[in-house]
């Protein structure tokens, strides 16, 4: 693959996070829930693995249901750094 190719998507993966990031500060903040890892890790734009890897390790806090995680919504925006967002685009 040339390196223009590869700039070209790079470029457009950035453009399709930004515009991702703006569609979530402007929208409400939905209210808070319990969230399967999987859709912690799509918020998060990561693994299942490194979810569960962060649930292990203490930095995401999560109740166990059987073998099932479940996570806050508002725990895992947070991690995701949407809050941060939020607050500097309202101030």
């Amino acid at each position: 693959m040339s390196e223009d190719r590869r700039i070209t998507m790079r470029l457009t993966r950035i453009e399709n996070t930004l515009e991702e990031i703006k569609r979530n500060i402007t929208a409400p903040v939905p209210p808070d829930r319990k969230i399967t890892v999987r859709e912690a890790a799509e918020i998060m734009h990561c693994s299942d693995q490194r979810v569960r890897d962060a649930i292990h390790d203490g930095s995401l806090k999560a109740e166990r249901n059987g073998r099932r995680f479940f996570l806050s919504l508002y725990d895992v925006r947070e991690r995701a750094g949407y809050a941060t967002l939020e607050k500097k685009w309202q101030t």
